[in-house]
């Protein structure tokens, strides 16, 4: 569902499916997920929420991302912590230290009516890095071949925002790519 777009002051949720090949088994599993905006402020700020993954064997089972509703630490309203590439929480800022783009971040109800799950979510503004701003979990799980896994996040649009900018979700191996979900559609402004 690559082209799944959010209206203005919505969510939508997206799904990546990932099963694999022959010699992946013992790869660990990460989690990507990036805006491709470029250095545009109408669209250059992407929202995360409730990052979820389970595996398919008999039985789906869900497997434990940590800090998948970025909730932790719990911020008060406004408030934000800058996600660095040393950070102490379990995503960080694939980008590097050179400029803050990516934080968890509690909104308050002029960006957002709603959220999917808690009170935080991810946030990530490309200026500061000329287009790209991305957060990386890795080394989660070792791969079993023998299972499908399939990610889930909420991508989310604000309500001042006109558009959306181009996204992208990634399961990776080690630090290849092993699935992806790039977002390709230039949305119009809601009128």
């Amino acid at each position: 569902n690559s082209k799944v777009a959010p209206a203005a002051d919505s969510w939508v949720e997206i799904t990546l499916t990932y099963n694999p090949s022959p010699g992946d088994g013992g790869k660990l599993l990460g989690i990507s997920l990036g805006n491709l905006a470029g250095d545009v402020p109408e669209t250059s700020y992407l929202f995360f929420d409730n990052v979820r993954l389970t595996y398919t064997d008999r039985a789906p089972e869900v497997l434990d991302v940590l800090n998948g509703g970025f909730e932790n630490p719990v911020q008060t309203t406004t408030a934000y912590v800058t996600l660095s590439t040393n950070a102490t929480y379990s995503w960080r800022d694939a980008n590097g230290d050179t400029w803050p783009a990516v934080y968890l971040f509690h909104p308050d109800a002029t960006l957002f009516s709603s959220i999917p799950e808690g009170s935080n979510i991810c946030y990530i503004d490309t200026r500061p890095y000329n287009g790209i701003g991305s957060v990386i979990q890795t080394n989660l799980f070792p791969i079993d071949e023998t299972k499908a896994y399939t990610l889930k996040m909420m991508v989310g649009r604000s309500k001042i925002e006109p558009g959306l900018p181009e996204y992208y979700a990634r399961l990776l191996k080690n630090s290849d790519v092993a699935a992806d979900c790039i977002s390709r559609v230039a949305l119009a402004t809601d009128s």
